[in-house]
């Protein structure tokens, strides 16, 4: 029953902190734009890549808690 919320917040948790190598919302942000500042890549680009990173991440969590759930629910109604 919790496991919906549970993802949720998992997925809230992994946008505002920072996971792994510090890859964080804020961190990958503030990197976009010194990278937009100094000039390597077009503005739209680069914050498109940063987005593409995130719903990414949060995909895969989200899919990964909807197969637990799934196996989870498959448990409890034997």
């Amino acid at each position: 029953i919790a496991l919906p919320a549970m993802a949720t917040f998992g997925i809230i948790m992994l946008k505002d902190t920072s996971l792994a190598f510090t890859i964080g919302v804020d961190e990958v942000l503030f990197r976009t734009n010194h990278e937009v500042q100094n000039g390597a890549a077009s503005p739209l680009v680069l914050i498109g890549f940063a987005g593409v990173l995130y719903v990414a991440l949060s995909f895969a969590t989200a899919v990964a808690a909807r197969r637990l759930e799934r196996r989870l629910t498959a448990k409890v109604a034997r």
